[in-house]
């Protein structure tokens, strides 16, 4: 038998099996993240023409027990060989704002491991008897430097990193010997369904294929195509091939997480339980943590306490006994082994077959998993599940802010001992009152370069935040300075991004409340950095039309490779009407609430059973409501969505259908209508089947509110493609109304009404970026009624 191949980077085989400590996120440095980089290029080029930066070391090693061998290739890059007249040094920079006169040869054990191993490699490949290993600290806030050496004999460092990898042996094998029995299991593994659904196999192909060759794929699969499960199993399936390592399953929304659980729920049961495959699902740290408040520091959490002296054994316990890492089996070993379920959940992700969370893990240069993908080892898949909710969230993920306002209040709070942190709050303050300068009239300052003193104000200040953090635990105000800092270290991070995507921008509210913001308008060359992190990644959606305007802003292809299906759907169980003699354009929307109105009780009415009303705004629909409420309230059981709803709120609001479906068995119940925003909440990612839902009405285009950072869009694209109201507005709202109008017909038993109420749907503008099986079925107040009934005693 071959041996099998993995491959581990230094870093990740050292913190791993060398882990010790407790867990405290109270505070720690982030200001290396955005300094790190320029430290270390620093350093490299002031040590000469004989300083090797960069250097790339590996070597495989042959590991044998009693059942066959394995195959691990240890890599890395040291940051630097420098070669001297006393022989060769290894040098590992680390970026610290620790006090340098505080760290002695014995306070980071694990910076020695990661150099003692390249030296290692380095001394073997080079047939040198010994080197010498240097760790080079630079202050962040001084600049000064301090160097640690230590010599070391070629013997002494290589049984050093065999002592190291044998500490790996056990869970190296568990590793090999789970992956033969996961493709073995996958190998035969079947699509749990007698027949494809109409478009689920060509979309299962496209998949594979794509995960084959590499690259990325858009796939616009709508409802009923059976999405989820056309896009784990081929991927899973790809497993058993090679083609892929880890597949990580990608969602903005907790209900397309569970669809996903389910889905992979099914392959096990319909493998009548032979599947082998590992799945976890991330819950984010404030639903999953065990605590009253999150408190990550060991005096107040016991979770915390000795995490790293307690993980291993937690991690070797779950990952032995179960196949699923959800959120109540993470809770569960969490509580047995007294360890932190968060941090536990990321330690269970390192053998974790499938990896079902949160856009953020992958795209979001502030959370991303940087144990996979900062120096990526394996062949990933990015799984991005409504694709089109990614557009907004990439915006948000590389967009930074600071407010003026919020650097004023902290400062009034503070005592009058606090003086170095209230002199850094000074500068700030200074700072903005420079910048904002450059504001016109109106208070308004935008560019498309942002003012870099913005930048290095708020990073000559960071180091002041991070030491009076590290220095004042148990303050009273600590939280508004730590909450204070992670915006300047979001700021500064942000900027080391700063691209031609972004706008720069400033506005001056009422005092003091100045924003500066690095607005990013186009993600597309941020995403890609993270995208190219995977060896296939697969957009898809009900919903990514126009392909255009979704290419351009997460990939920036023009020609993108691309799947669109139809629907499986007959398309005859479903009635599409076009109500084009009302006026929804905001000037003429107070005129247009009567005939609304009247709609509204004409579709209730036709036929008895739960329909759904997409308001443009809160405000529209409160105005509605209260007429339709006047006249027809004792018609219809009537909800209404909230602006604010929690978990518990927006599940009580679906459970209303269920109520109101079995309450229209009997002879004298009453239609349901319930109230929401277009784009909220309930408009995408529902699930109402059968009778649960019957008719969707959607009053206007969808188009966002006008505000300052679309008219920023707009310009870009203005600009850039000569088409910014399209891509500010018009795509995007279109974008919502077939979401909304994709939540009537989910299953080929399901009939049901969609009407789209507004003039603009009869113009060519609206019409062309329609889909081209919504046909052209214009009404009016005086026919519609009479065109639901013949509808609906066609299936009486």
């Amino acid at each position: 038998m071959n041996s099998q191949k993995f491959q581990i980077s230094v870093r990740g085989l050292v913190e791993f099996v060398y882990r010790s400590g407790h867990l405290d996120m109270r505070f720690q440095s982030k200001s290396k993240m955005a300094d790190g980089i320029k430290i270390h290029q620093k350093i490299q080029k002031s040590q000469g023409i004989d300083y090797q930066a960069e250097v790339t070391l590996q070597k495989n090693i042959l590991i044998e027990d009693n059942s066959g061998s394995v195959e691990l290739l240890v890599n890395g890059r040291a940051d630097g060989i420098l070669e001297t007249d006393e022989g060769f040094i290894i040098d590992e920079i680390k970026g610290t704002s620790q006090f340098l006169e505080e760290i002695e040869v014995d306070t980071h054990p694990l910076h020695w491991a990661q150099a003692k191993i390249y030296g290692a490699i380095y001394s073997e490949q080079n047939d040198l008897e010994e080197i010498q290993i240097q760790l080079t600290y630079a202050h962040f806030e001084s600049n000064e430097i301090k160097r640690l050496r230590q010599r070391f004999t070629r013997d002494e460092l290589m049984q050093f990193l065999h002592d190291t990898v044998k500490l790996y042996k056990k869970w190296l094998f568990f590793k090999r010997d789970w992956k033969l029995k996961r493709d073995s299991s996958l190998d035969t593994l079947e699509f749990p369904f007698d027949n494809y659904r109409a478009g689920q196999r060509p979309l299962a192909v496209s998949i594979y294929n794509t995960i084959k060759d590499g690259g990325v794929l858009y796939a616009e699969a709508p409802t009923g195509t059976g999405k989820t499960m056309s896009t784990l199993f081929p991927s899973i399936k790809s497993m058993s091939q090679g083609f892929v390592d880890r597949i990580f399953y990608l969602s903005a929304k907790t209900i397309t997480k569970v669809v996903a659980e389910e889905a992979i729920e099914l392959l096990y049961s319909s493998s009548a339980g032979k599947m082998r495959l590992k799945a976890l699902t991330l819950t984010a740290k404030e639903k999953i943590c065990l605590n009253e408040k999150v408190t990550c520091y060991p005096e107040k959490c016991p979770y915390a306490l000795s995490y790293f002296d307690k993980s291993l054994d937690a991690l070797w316990d779950i990952i032995v006994n179960e196949r699923t890492f959800n959120k109540d089996i993470i809770i569960k070993y969490a509580e047995k082994h007294k360890v932190c379920p968060y941090e536990f959940s990321l330690d269970c992700a390192l053998f974790s077959d499938v990896i079902i969370c949160d856009y953020n893990y992958a795209f979001d240069p502030r959370v991303y998993l940087r144990r996979f993908f900062e120096f990526p080892t394996e062949n990933y898949v990015f799984l991005v599940d409504e694709a089109h909710n990614l557009v907004d969230r990439a915006r948000t993920m590389y967009s930074a802010e600071i407010h003026k306002d919020k650097f004023f209040d902290v400062k009034k709070k503070l005592q009058k001992n606090d003086k170095s942190i209230s002199k850094a709050l000074d500068g700030i303050n200074k700072m903005f009152l420079n910048v904002r300068k450059k504001c016109d009239e109106k208070g308004i300052y935008v560019h498309d370069d942002e003012i870099s003193d913005v930048y290095e104000q708020v990073k000559k200040r960071a180091a002041v935040f991070e030491k009076w953090l590290s220095e004042n635990h148990q303050a009273e105000f600590y939280d508004d300075i730590l909450e204070l800092y992670f915006d300047i270290i979001g700021y500064m991070r942000i900027s080391e991004l700063y691209d031609h995507g972004y706008s720069f921008y400033m506005v001056e509210g009422d005092k003091p409340s100045t924003v500066v913001k690095l607005f990013n308008v186009n993600p597309s060359s941020q995403l890609k950095r993270f995208i190219d992190n995977s060896k296939a990644t697969i957009f898809f959606s009900a919903t990514l039309s126009p392909l255009k305007y979704y290419s351009t802003l997460l990939t920036g292809e023009m020609e993108p490779k691309a799947l669109a299906l139809p629907s499986p759907f007959d398309t005859n169980r479903r009635k599409l009407m076009f109500a084009t003699d009302v006026s929804v354009k905001f000037k003429d929307r107070t005129d247009a609430i009567p005939k609304i109105v009247e709609y509204i009780h004409q579709m209730a009415s036709a036929k008895c059973g739960n329909y759904m009303v997409f308001f443009p705004s809160y405000s529209y629909m409160q105005q509605i409501h209260e007429l339709f409420q006047a006249l027809y309230g004792f018609k219809y059981d009537i909800i209404r969505q909230r602006r604010e709803l929690n978990d518990e709120e927006k599940a009580d609001f679906l459970n209303e259908f269920e109520l109101g479906a079995a309450r229209h068995t009997s002879l004298d119940s009453q239609s349901l209508i319930g109230f929401a925003v277009l784009g909220g909440h309930f408009s995408e990612g529902i699930d109402l089947k059968g009778d649960l839902l019957i008719g969707v009405m959607v009053i206007g285009v969808g188009l966002p509110m006008i505000s300052f950072e679309n008219n920023l869009i707009k310009n870009y694209f203005d600009y850039e493609l000569s088409n910014g109201f399209e891509f500010a507005y018009q795509y995007p709202g279109v974008n919502k109304v077939m979401q909304s109008a994709g939540r009537v017909i989910r299953s080929e038993e399901d009939r049901g009404v969609v009407v789209l109420i507004d003039q603009r749907y009869q113009t060519p503008y609206y019409r062309r970026t329609l889909p081209r099986d919504w046909g052209k079925c214009f009404t009016a107040i005086d026919s519609f009624e009479k065109q639901l009934k013949v509808f609906w005693e066609d299936y009486s």
